[in-house]
């Protein structure tokens, strides 16, 4: 499945050695998913750090998993930054 995300926070976490970068944000579709999203970039996606607020992910999302805690977080990868 591919989704249209709007980047509206963007969080950057350290533990220990590691860099973890969530986005959160809503769809641009029409209608849009209601409930915003989130997307964990992955390590291959860390050159994107602190250039993604207001710019639109087209993400392959691959899966949903938690579905049922709070905001969806989706896995996946960018295909495209606009």
């Amino acid at each position: 499945m591919v989704v249209r995300l709007l980047v509206l926070k963007e969080e950057v976490r350290e533990v220990q050695d590691k860099t973890y970068i969530t986005v959160s944000g809503s769809e641009v579709a029409s209608p849009p998913l209601l409930q915003m999203m989130d997307y964990g970039l992955r390590l291959d996606e860390l050159q994107h750090k602190g250039k993604l607020l207001g710019k639109t992910l087209e993400l392959q999302v691959d899966s949903i998993p938690r579905l049922f805690s709070g905001r969806p977080h989706l896995t996946g990868k960018i295909l495209k930054v606009s």
